[in-house]
């Protein structure tokens, strides 16, 4: 049964690493980003965060591994101060898959409408208090600039083109996130 799990696990977390990169790819080459990121943007900018991590925090809107996946993938371009506040900061757009899957079916089920709600609720504030704290950690710990662009500059290359490029990168991302799983 654990082996099936773990396999079970792999599968699921390379799924989302691939779909997560090749998604946030087109997004960026598409020039997408501006038009999706525009409310996250602002709070990337009070906690000192480079802008184009509002790719990653959508994507970890739907799914976490696939935003962490694209943290992974540029994260020799970024320190971890910036890797930890970014992590802090997203955190209530993060929790937002795990109350609707697991948190409020189960809490409201098994404590009532009442007490279901208010551990949901409490559950929400944590996640408001690491964003704040995470703000604060940006603003305190990050003092370099990034040169982290959201436009791409790919608008000569064709569509086809820049879907084969997505996929290849999804494909190579994916390829070192299961190597580093296996190992």
């Amino acid at each position: 049964m654990l082996i099936n799990d773990m396999i079970y696990s792999i599968i699921i977390m390379t799924i989302a690493c691939f779909l997560g990169v090749f998604i946030a790819n087109l997004i960026f080459e598409f020039s997408l980003i501006q038009l999706i990121s525009k409310p996250i943007i602002p709070i990337m900018k009070i906690a000192n965060l480079p802008t184009i991590l509002s790719i990653p925090t959508l994507i970890s809107i739907i799914d976490i591994r696939g935003g962490l996946s694209i943290i992974s993938s540029i994260k020799d371009k970024i320190d971890d101060s910036v890797v930890i506040s970014y992590k802090l900061v997203t955190r209530p757009f993060s929790i937002i898959p795990l109350l609707l899957r697991n948190y409020l079916p189960i809490s409201i089920i098994s404590l009532g409408l009442f007490t279901g709600s208010f551990y949901i609720i409490l559950i929400f504030i944590s996640a408001l208090i690491s964003m704040i704290i995470g703000i604060i950690y940006g603003r305190l710990k990050i003092k370099k600039s990034y040169d982290l662009e959201l436009i791409s500059n790919n608008k000569e290359k064709r569509k086809i083109d820049v879907i084969k490029n997505s996929l290849n990168l999804a494909i190579d991302t994916t390829k070192k996130l299961f190597q580093n799983m296996l190992s």
